[in-house]
C-alpha cells in the first residue's frame, strides 16, 4: 500500500527524498544532518534521538562546531506547526551556512517575521516534494499537501537589510 500524503501522519519526521537533497549536497558539501533520527541520516553526522553528538540540536548552541555546512529538514506537522519557528530562529543565528527544507507558508507571521528578513536565499521548489514516509520507507505518493521551499542562511552573506535572493529550483517528483 503506497504511503499516505505528509502531514497525514502523527508522526513528524518524514525524509528528504535523495533526489532533493544529492544535488543540494553537491552544491553545499554538508557535514550535518541537524534534524535526524536512526537509520534516517542523510549524512554520518546528524543531531536527534539516538545520536552520539547530541539529541536535541536546539540545545546546541552552535552547529559550526560539528561542520561548515548543514542540512536541516525539521520535523512539521499539523500539531508541530508552531514547533518549527525555534528551529528556524536557530538556523538563522548559526555562524556556518545552513540550508532548510521547510513549508512554503508565505502566508504566515513566522515566515515574515524569521525568514524574509534573515534569509540569504529563497529557493521555492517547483513542485510537490515526495517525502519519504518514517514507518514504510516509502514515498508518499501525494507528493506533498503543501508547497516546500529551501530556506539558505550564508553568514558570509551581508547581513544588511534587505530583501533575500528568490529564485525557483527545480525538483521533479516520481
Amino acid at each position: 500500500m503506497p504511503a499516505p500524503g505528509i502531514m497525514s501522519s502523527e508522526n513528524p519526521n518524514w525524509r528528504t527524498p535523495l533526489e532533493l537533497f544529492d544535488p543540494l549536497h553537491d552544491e553545499f558539501r554538508f557535514d550535518l544532518d541537524a534534524a535526524a533520527c536512526p537509520g534516517a541520516n542523510l549524512l554520518q553526522q546528524w543531531f536527534g534521538p539516538g545520536s552520539s553528538l547530541a539529541e536535541n540540536a536546539l540545545a546546541v548552541r552552535d552547529w559550526g562546531e560539528y561542520g561548515s555546512s548543514i542540512w536541516l529538514n525539521p520535523p512539521y506537522s499539523r500539531k508541530l506547526r508552531l514547533g518549527l519557528e525555534p528551529w528556524l530562529h536557530h538556523a538563522a543565528r548559526q555562524r556556518v551556512p545552513v540550508v532548510a527544507l521547510i513549508p512554503a507558508r508565505t502566508d504566515t507571521l513566522w515566515w515574515h517575521n524569521v525568514i524574509l528578513p534573515t534569509a540569504a536565499e529563497i529557493r521555492f521548489i517547483n513542485g510537490r516534494v515526495d517525502f519519504i514516509h518514517p514507518e514504510t520507507g516509502l514515498p508518499g505518493t501525494s507528493g506533498g499537501s503543501f508547497p516546500s521551499a529551501l530556506v539558505i542562511w550564508e553568514p558570509r552573506r551581508s547581513r544588511t537589510p534587505r530583501l533575500p535572493l528568490v529564485v525557483p529550483w527545480a525538483y521533479r517528483s516520481r
